[in-house]
């Protein structure tokens, strides 16, 4: 799916320079759209894959809330010093089970996960990483490149920030 969303980037990158205003660009890219209909069935899917992506996460995220707040906030856990011992063994078994609650990726939760599934998600969080790393040090090198006041457009071309992605890939290697 990212080759579409880049794809039409790219293309409102171009509207965007051929009309130079938003609005103006925009209704360019519309109308050149809806005059191709193979290109806007392309839009259309990226566009509802992204808005289905979007919530699926919202769900994964509310899932994660749940187990790292998954306890009852209702009653006090310690309302006495008499009751405190008790409190204290219920947080440590709800802790235990919430953590074994800890939604994955997938929908499935930890304690149910092999140790194949765990590997997987090792990787590819260890992928997101990195990819953050590389980002972070690349908008770190455009920020220093940019003076106060001034906007990226302003100041760099397409060319320098590819430029500096490449450096920003080589120092994270």
């Amino acid at each position: 799916m990212r080759s579409s969303r880049d794809k039409f980037r790219v293309l409102a990158g171009q509207f965007y320079e051929q009309h130079g205003k938003q609005d103006v660009a925009a209704e360019a890219m519309t109308a050149a759209l809806l005059a191709d209909e193979p290109e806007m069935r392309s839009l259309l899917h990226a566009l509802v894959y992204e808005a289905c992506k979007a919530m699926i996460g919202e769900e994964h995220r509310g899932r994660r809330k749940e187990t790292y707040h998954g306890l009852s906030r209702k009653e006090p856990l310690v309302t006495t010093a008499a009751a405190g011992r008790g409190g204290v063994e219920a947080l440590a078994a709800a802790t235990q089970t919430a953590l074994m609650n800890f939604p994955l990726e997938d929908g499935t939760v930890l304690g149910d996960a092999t140790r194949d599934k765990l590997t997987t998600l090792i990787t590819l969080y260890r992928s997101v990483a990195k990819s953050n790393t590389v980002k972070a040090r690349w908008l770190e090198l455009v920020q220093q490149s940019v003076p106060p006041g001034k906007i990226v457009r302003a100041v760099l071309t397409n060319e320098r920030l590819n430029e500096l992605r490449s450096e920003a890939r080589l120092e994270c290697v």
